[in-house]
């Protein structure tokens, strides 16, 4: 596997340059998306976005998705763990003929 990391600095890439042959050749294409389509470039590209700011939308989501699953075993092990309620028995007179 190749993991490529950026060399730090204070400013951000604003162009892209894509590779060139090593071995002569007829033509070159070069591509990039545009949304899902795929739109013919030249070697040197601007780019659209910031690459470096990082989201992480789902660790908010995350935790609140682990504290609702730990709220419903704990009240869960409530339920099933509780101890029934004590019923007494009826009190029947047998034997008394007056």
């Amino acid at each position: 596997m190749v993991t490529l990391e950026a060399a730090e600095s204070d400013t951000l890439p604003t162009k892209l340059a894509f590779g060139e042959a090593k071995l002569p050749v007829n033509e070159i294409v070069f591509q990039r998306y545009n949304d899902v389509d795929l739109v013919l470039v030249d070697r040197i590209v601007d780019l659209e976005e910031t690459y470096r700011e990082a989201s992480i939308p789902w660790i908010p989501i995350a935790l609140a998705a682990g504290f609702g699953l730990m709220l419903f075993v704990g009240v869960g092990i409530f339920v099933l763990t509780r101890p029934s309620p004590v019923t007494r028995p009826s009190v029947h007179c047998t034997g008394m003929d007056n």
